[in-house]
Formats: C-alpha cells, structure tokens, sequence
C-alpha cells in the first residue's frame, strides 16, 4: 500500500504537471531548439547553428517568455563570440602595430603533446591539460596601437582580452573595475568603467575592451555588434601581411604607412648632419615599404614554426631589396642530395639556361681571368652542399661531405675548377697540375690532394660533384642511379616539399645523423653520453629557408616532429627519487689492501648514474661506445619503464661488462637492484653475479661489499651461507658509524636460520 504522504505527494505533483502540460505541449520544440542550441555551443562549439536556434527560439511566441529571454541572452553572446573569432576584423583600419594571441593553453597543450609531456589524468606522465587551460586557458588576446610618438612611444591604441573559459579572471575583472574604476555611462548597453581617467574598459558578453579614449572602445564594442567603420581586416595596405595569419599562437604585423613620415622627418633630419645618408633613403625607396610580418605557430604534422616578412608596393624602386633577392632553387637541385643526409642546404645564385657545348670544335675552353667572375655571376645556377652519417665504425676520419654544383656551361666549369685545384695541389707541394685519374663506382674522377687529403672531383652532365670523401660521391652517385634522393627521404620528405618556387634558400638539419658525425670525433665517453639523446632526434629536423619574390622576402623556421622525450624526463625523475630516498643513507667505504691498511673513502651510492664516474676517473678516454651512464639509463627504461626482463638482463651483462674492474660500481649496481623498489626485485639473480664480482675484486676486504653479497644470498635462499659472510662483515665494520645496519641485518639473517622468520624477508 502506498503511503499517504506520499500519495499527497505525487497528486501534488501531477496537479502542478498539469498546469503546464497545455503551455509545454505548444512549447515543446522550442524547449528542444534551446537545449539542442545549449549542446552545439558548449559540447561541439558549432555557434553558427546555436546563434540560428537560440534566435529561433527567443522569436516563438510559445515559449515560455523566460525561456525567450535566455534564448535571447545566450543569441547575443553567441553573435559576440562569432563577431570576435578574428580580432583583426574589430581593430580600426588606421592601427599601425597589431598583435594577437591565439588559444595559448590549447596551443601549449599541443606542443607538450608532441613532446610527450601532456599528462592523460591517468597513470602517463607529464603535464595536465586542465593545469595548462586553468593557467593559460585564455580564448585569446589582441592589441592594435593606432598612434605613435617619436619621443613618447605609443599614445592611443586598444586592447581586446576574451577570457575564454576562464572564469577566474573574468570574475577578478569584474570584481576590481567597481572597486578601482569609476562607473560611467554604458558603451553598446555595456558596463563601462573609467580608471583613474587613464583607460576606458568595457566588459561585453565575451571580451574586456580597454583603451585610453572612450573612442577608441566605442569603435571596437560597434564593430562586435556588426557596424563601425572599417576594420584592419579591410585595410588594402595591410592584406598581404594579413593574408599570411593562421591559426597561429602569436602574430604581429606592423603597417608601414602610418609611420613612415615620422621615418622620412628623421631620415631628412640625419640628411642635414650627413649628406650619405640620402643615399641611404634612394637605395631603400622607403615609400615603397607597406608592412612587416611575424608569426609563431604549430605547424602542420608537428613541430614548430617561426615566419617573419616583409611586404613592398608592386613596381617598387628598393634597390637593397632587389641586390639581396636571388632565383629559386630548382627541385632538380634537391634530386641531386642523396637520401639518408645528415644535413643539406641548398641555394640559387643564377638561373638555369640550356646546356652550352665546349669552345671552339670539342676542345677544353682556356681558363682566363674574367672566368671567375663569369663562373659566379653567370654560369653557376645553384650549389648543394650535403653531408651523410658514416656506414660504419671504422673507416677515414674524413667525413662524408660533398658539394653538388650545377652549371650552365659543364665544360668551362670543369676547366675551371680543375686549374684552382691543380693550382693549389700543386702549391701543397703533394700534386701536380695534372690530377691523378680514379675510378668511383663506375665513374672517372680527378684527384687532387692538399696536406695529405685527397679532393675528388667529378662532372656529370651539367653537374659538378667535388668531396674529400671517396665515400660520399660513391653514395651521391649510387642514390642518383636509383632515384633516391632527399625528395623520398622520409625524414626529409614532407619539409622538402614545402619549399615553393620563391625558395631561394633552404638549410636541413636531422640532430640524430649529425650526432652520428660528430661521435667519430667525440671521446667515447661523450659519444656515449649523447646516444640516448641522439635516437630521440632520428625524426627531427631543423630547417630554414628563405623566399623572396618581387614583392616580399620571408624568413621560415621549422623545427619538424619534435621528440618524445618523456622517457628521459621518467628516467629523471626515478633518477632523482632514487637519490632522495635511497634506502640507506650516503656511507664511506673503506676497502681493505692486501697490507690490512684501509684505501681512500669513498662515497656508496645506489644511483646508477653514478656507476660509471670511477671507471672514467681511471680511464682518460672515457669507457667506449655505449658503455657510460647512457648505457646505465638505457638498462633504467628497460627496466622500469618497458617492463622487458630479458632485454634489461641483456643490458645489464653488457654494462656489467663495461664497467671491467670497477668493484664500486659494481656493487652499486647490485645494490640498486636489491634494494630500489622500481626493480621490484625482478633482478636478484643479476645482482648476486655482480655482488660476487665486486668481492672477487677487492678480495673481500670491503664490509660494504660483503654486506651487499649477504644480502644477495639471503634473497635467493643460502640463509647459511649469509650468515657467515655477514658475519665477517661485521667484524671488518668494526666502529664505523653505519656499522648497526650491519649488525641488524645479521640478526635477522640469523633469525631466518634458526626458523623463526620466514627466508627472504
């Protein structure tokens, strides 16, 4: 049976449905428009569909009259965020510096994504989204400056802050303008505050707007709502530097136009003082300049970018501008750069013509003075110059370097290269004029040598090939027999094809080849240092590149698939945890000689970082090729961050093995691995063969050494035989400080022995 109560209840309830049951049956699409309106805004940020519900909804005379007024609330605020999805189109035309930031929290969560340092609220490391959005969670930020002082510095402009989700500061906003602001009269139906008669600020449904004239705020706030004048997104002057705005973390542009009588007031106040300075304004055509550019974004495919430009009027007169520009770099030229290169750059310094034929009836053209001019300033179309990481160990310390010069005119190119490198061959004192003919892989080449290095140099159609390294033209001319080239490298591929045809300079850089150069003139020991970081860049590149057309000349900067690198920040932070909370405290270790007399202390640490430091004291060239704490850390991410046991034990002999004679770092290291709980003593067995390595080598004089083997055994069941060597442990510790540990770990060694704990404890 029902209760009374309740029963009242629910005929209550039914009664007060009842009322409204008429009015909602009317109102019953208009409620769905509006929370289908409420869903598109907030859950999929689709605001041109929520601006055409909510307006539907506060326009049906069926719904509920506060339903309207929210619908219509919420339509205004929509309008707002839509008007402001670009700030350019609310600044005034006249700005001369404008500067926008875009969604920093969002965009920065990105770039640590790339990193592998953006935390997913679970068991991955790194930094939370919701920290970066609660910090920088800003939907974005913008100023125009629209009047400068040459003395004073800016003197009018606007600032534009959405704050986003960030209620936080739009709520600190609101709350210090009435307590440090003096209210006036409403700008566009909008709080309006006026601060110590410094600024103007307007708070609208979106954005904060602040300016020192009430002017300049009224300007924006009309712009937001769909009139005003004209906006810097209209201004002809500045569309070029406009046009190259994306969905960047920062941009700035500066316009020219404003600015440049102050320039020309300066320039012809110099030209008073110093008549050379008049020159300067002809060469530069300043009238010419119409705006400047800059941008710092994420790019496409990851990594980062960097873009600066500078725009001119078309038919401009900027001689300093048109000295520097050169002609494009050919796709051929690229063709040319074998796949696999450490690093290539590649630049234009005349355009390609057709191929010219030799002088006279098929003979060698004469090298003469005005040939060198010529060779730079007319035959030379473009250069390449590549390097590639060595095939092996061994080998040459020469790297494999090569330059890659194509010609217009192969014949005197050859003759002329041939007479400087005889020239200077012969002044060596090591060669002749003549150079010595070889054969490289199939192909005639001419060798020259300097100091005792032999230069090659081959001619292939309209091309030159010159390298000191046999092995880099025999890779260079195998990778054009196949068609392999940078263009299909699929570290350089997609950055290679971005270049365009206003591409007059490209520089490619991959840091895990060039390391791989760089370690056959490293110590072994830094060589090894740098391995694990160096395999974190095999996919990286840096480029930049320069284009320049009639009109613009642009700076682009790239670093292309940017590392994980939350392995080695793990690996860090384990490291720094293991020093922080080492299970025993730092102690001295006092090895016995074979005289009984004590060595020098010695520091007893578990960090295996630190495994090596004794061997590189003792070894001045440090350990070899994968042998230092780059080996250590490798052992440390197979261990305790892939979780693979028979890779890590892999590791471990070989670092067991590169550390030879070092009985410190040896127990160390099986000190570690019995007592760090990231080892999860998975490596008893490992470290039991390394503690009686380290005894073996210091003849078990050394207390803390045999203490380290006790506990070894004791782990994997040899009670007995613990017990024994921790006794004679104790009896070496003698006084030393640390000498209870020793003692305590006897007892309960012995414990075990007789049956009263169980083993292994």
């Amino acid at each position: 049976m029902v209760p009374r109560v309740l029963t009242a209840r629910l005929a209550a309830g039914l009664a007060t449905a009842a009322l409204f049951l008429a009015p909602a049956a009317g109102a019953q699409s208009a409620s769905e428009s509006f929370y289908r309106a409420y869903w598109l805004e907030h859950a999929q940020g689709e605001h041109q569909t929520a601006y055409e519900l909510y307006r539907s909804v506060a326009e049906d005379g069926r719904a509920a009259a506060e339903m309207r007024q929210e619908a219509r609330r919420a339509a205004n605020a929509l309008a707002e965020e839509i008007n402001a999805g670009d700030f350019a189109r609310l600044m005034p035309a006249e700005t001369i510096l404008y500067a926008e930031l875009n969604r920093p929290g969002e965009q920065l969560a990105g770039l640590f994504d790339q990193l592998g340092l953006l935390g997913d609220g679970g068991e991955r490391f790194g930094l939370s989204p919701l920290l970066l959005n609660g910090a920088l969670g800003l939907r974005g930020a913008a100023i125009a400056i629209t009047a400068i002082d040459p003395r004073q510095g800016p003197q009018d402009g606007v600032i534009v802050l959405h704050p986003g989700d960030l209620d936080l500061v739009r709520g600190l906003i609101e709350t210090a303008l009435p307590a440090g602001g003096t209210p006036v009269e409403a700008i566009g139906g909008h709080a309006t505050y006026d601060v110590e008669g410094k600024a103007f600020v307007t708070i609208t449904s979106r954005l904060v707007v602040a300016a020192p004239t009430r002017a300049a705020v009224e300007g924006v706030v009309e712009r937001l709502h769909g009139s005003g004048g004209p906006s810097l997104a209209d201004d002809e002057a500045m569309s070029d530097a406009m046009a190259t705005r994306g969905d960047d973390l920062l941009f700035f542009c500066v316009n020219a136009e404003p600015i440049l009588p102050m320039i020309q007031a300066a320039i012809q106040q110099e030209t008073r003082r110093d008549p050379q300075a008049a020159m300067a304004v002809t060469l530069l055509d300043l009238e010419s300049l119409r705006a400047a550019a800059g941008r710092v974004s994420l790019a496409e495919g990851g990594g980062i970018a960097l873009d600066l430009s500078l725009h001119l009027d078309q038919g401009h007169h900027n001689l300093i501008f048109n000295l520097l520009r050169m002609p494009s770099v050919q796709k051929g030229t690229l063709e040319l750069v074998p796949e696999g290169a450490a690093f290539f750059l590649a630049t234009a310094l005349n355009p390609p013509a057709p191929r010219a034929s030799l002088d006279g009836h098929g003979q060698e053209p004469i090298v003469t003075l005005m040939d060198f001019g010529r060779e730079v300033f007319g035959n030379i179309s473009d250069v390449a110059v590549f390097g590639l990481p060595p095939t092996s160990a061994g080998g040459p310390p020469i790297p494999d370097v090569a330059a890659i010069v194509r010609v217009n005119d192969p014949a005197r190119s050859r003759a002329l290269w041939s007479f400087v490198l005889g020239l200077a061959s012969q002044a060596s004192g090591e060669g002749s004029m003549a150079p010595a003919v070889v054969d490289l892989d199939g192909v005639e080449a001419e060798q020259y040598t300097f100091e005792g290095v032999p230069v090659y140099l081959v001619t292939r159609a309209n091309e030159l090939l010159i390298s000191p390294s046999r092995s880099a033209i025999a890779r260079a001319l195998e990778a054009q027999r196949k068609g392999r080239s940078v263009l299909n490298d699929p570290v350089y591929a997609a950055c290679a094809e971005s270049l365009n045809g206003h591409s007059t300079f490209a520089l490619m850089v991959n840091p895990g080849r060039c390391g791989r150069i760089a370690e056959r003139f490293m110590p072994p020991s830094e060589a090894a240092r740098m391995k694990p970081f160096l395999s974190l860049l095999d996919e990286t590149v840096v480029s930049l590149g320069v284009e320049h057309s009639d009109t613009h000349c642009a700076l682009r900067a790239r670093i292309h698939d940017l590392p994980d690198v939350s392995g080695l920040v793990r690996q860090a932070i384990a490291a720094r945890r293991t020093a922080a909370g080492a299970a025993r405290p730092a102690r001295a270790v006092a090895v016995r000689s074979d005289a009984g007399g004590h060595g020098d202390p010695q520091p007893r640490r578990s960090d295996l970082a630190a495994i090596p430091r004794a061997a590189e004291e003792k070894q001045p060239y440090g350990w070899g090729p994968g042998t230092s704490s780059g080996l250590a850390a490798r052992f440390d991410e197979l261990a305790c961050v892939k979780r693979d046991r028979a890779a890590a034990a892999a590791c471990a002999r070989e670092l067991v093995e590169a550390m030879g004679e070092d009985a410190q770092g040896l127990n160390n290291f099986a000190w570690a691995l019995l007592t760090e709980e990231r080892y999860g003593n998975e490596y008893d067995e490992v470290a039991l063969k390394v503690s009686k390595r380290s005894n073996e080598l210091s003849g078990y004089a050394s207390w803390y050494y045999l203490d380290t083997l006790a506990l070894a055994l004791f782990r994997a069941g040899d009670v007995a035989k613990a017990v024994e060597l921790q006794s004679k442990a104790v009896e070496l510790a003698g006084d030393d400080p640390l000498a209870e540990e020793a003692r305590a770990a006897l007892k309960r060694y012995q414990k075990a022995l007789s049956g009263k704990t169980a083993v292994g404890g």
